[in-house]
């Protein structure tokens, strides 16, 4: 009868030492990961609502690398733009100075040679105005989407701006300063032309505010569901060090209290002999 008492409270002390050991290994895993949940067991349903917070942190840092490469096709595009009005500026310069009746043949046409010089610069400026193989400043061009959200439909348009010289009238076949005639009509189509460059500045300008407004909301999400997700899986670091230490102590008594139960038997036996 003493030997079966023995053996069950061995084994009940055996059952609890080994749930302390598993114990000790669960708390000193999250305290090495920093994380509560480390495995599906440990939280099934707080598992799921987790994974499902990590794809949307995926996706906002795809959506603000996207608003990013969006915002620096609006850069281009208004460098360009730029560029674009400074060298109209420059023609239109070009085209008052050829409005001198006292100009010679010779000097009229170096103004032109300078002037056709220009309207070169200028074709080459918006067709330079490209990134990532696109160019929404030159005749033709499309509409781009880009994927501003984590969710299907979640998209930002940039609008196309033909500011080609022969959408504005300006290309060699257009206008030139050999006369003082065609200079008044080249400075009429000029101002024209400048005027179209400043609204699609202001279209491109818009735009690039419209990212800025949509990349803003994207890092206050993104933020707001990192903050969750720490809440969720992240472990409470000074709660788990005290458990640990707990733990710990009452491995070693149970360590001990395993001990003696076993040495039980043996000194009850040593009794009857």
């Amino acid at each position: 009868m003493l030997t079966i008492a023995s053996n069950v409270q061995s084994l009940m002390v055996t059952n609890y030492l080994n749930n302390v050991t598993k114990d000790i290994g669960d708390t000193t895993n999250r305290i090495s990961t920093g994380k509560r949940i480390n495995s599906a067991s440990d939280d099934p349903a707080g598992l799921q609502i987790a994974t499902r917070m990590q794809t949307s942190i995926q996706g906002y840092g795809m959506a603000k690398q996207n608003i990013s490469q969006g915002q620096a096709l609006l850069n281009v595009m208004d460098a360009g733009l730029q560029g674009g009005v400074e060298i109209l500026q420059n023609m239109r310069q070009l085209a008052l100075e050829s409005k001198n009746d006292t100009l010679s043949t010779e000097q009229r046409s170096n103004l032109q040679e300078s002037f056709s010089a220009l309207q070169k610069q200028y074709e080459q400026t918006i067709n330079g105005s490209e990134l990532f193989g696109k160019n929404l400043l030159a005749n033709g061009a499309d509409d781009i989407n880009i994927q501003s959200g984590i969710n299907a439909g979640q998209y930002s348009t940039l609008s196309a701006v033909d500011s080609s010289s022969t959408t504005l009238g300006v290309d060699a076949g257009s206008i030139d300063i050999s006369t003082i005639a065609n200079s008044d009509t080249t400075i009429e189509a000029l101002d024209s032309a400048l005027e179209t460059l400043s609204m699609n500045q202001a279209v491109v300008g818009a735009q690039y505010n419209a990212l800025e407004s949509r990349m803003s909301v994207v890092d206050t999400m993104n933020e707001n569901t990192t903050d969750a997700l720490s809440r969720v899986e992240d472990a409470d670091m000074a709660a788990e060090t005290s458990k640990l230490q707990l733990l710990r102590a009452q491995q070693q008594m149970a360590m001990q209290a395993l001990s003696l139960v076993n040495q039980a038997p043996t000194s009850l036996l040593s009794l009857l002999r």
